[in-house]
């Protein structure tokens, strides 16, 4: 046999090959810089829901901002390792609104637009502030990470409203009561 006969016999197992090696091959097609980014959001999303969980065996009442990510949401995350997003060098990297500490849900007007949680620039366990901590320039290629009152969790570039309005009355200055 020639070697001319050689590559014509094997040419087709040459391109199966190939094409098993497109499909197949192990690249998501996500950059490590956007898997920490899915991987926050991930995070964020298990904190959130485990607020809102608490919330839901509380009287529909979000847990105080000073013990968000202590006790209060401990039975309702599986590790300490949410606490901490994989693009911040920080051990804890999210705060929770302090306008929402200790307050019904069901008062809240607007809950899609309500950040519960943020990317946060403080790196303490239980941060809690009105925005102030707010990473810039932001800590992932889409944005900050936010968890909302309504359960659903997206990166955003801009910096959200923090105020809360309420049922009953006018928007809660920042710490103050109603």
């Amino acid at each position: 046999m020639n070697a001319r006969q050689v590559i014509v016999r094997s040419l087709p197992w040459i391109i199966v090959f190939g094409v098993l090696v497109v499909l197949l091959w192990p690249d998501s097609g996500i950059h490590p810089r956007d898997a920490r980014q899915e991987v926050c959001l991930s995070n964020i999303r298990s904190l959130g829901l485990a607020l809102l969980m608490y919330a839901d065996d509380n009287q529909g009442t979000l847990p105080a901002a000073a013990v968000w990510a202590g006790d209060a949401t401990l039975p309702y995350r599986h590790t300490d390792e949410t606490l901490r997003c994989p693009a911040d060098k920080a051990a804890y990297s999210y705060a929770m609104n302090k306008n929402l500490s200790e307050r019904k849900l069901e008062d809240l007007l607007q809950h899609e637009e309500v950040p519960v949680l943020f990317d946060s620039t403080q790196g303490k366990r239980n941060a809690h502030d009105s925005g102030q901590s707010w990473p810039v320039p932001p800590r992932h290629p889409d944005g900050n990470s936010v968890a909302f009152a309504y359960g659903n969790v997206r990166c955003v570039r801009t910096k959200p409203d923090f105020r809360v309005r309420w049922r009953k009355g006018e928007p809660r200055a920042e710490g103050g009561l109603p």
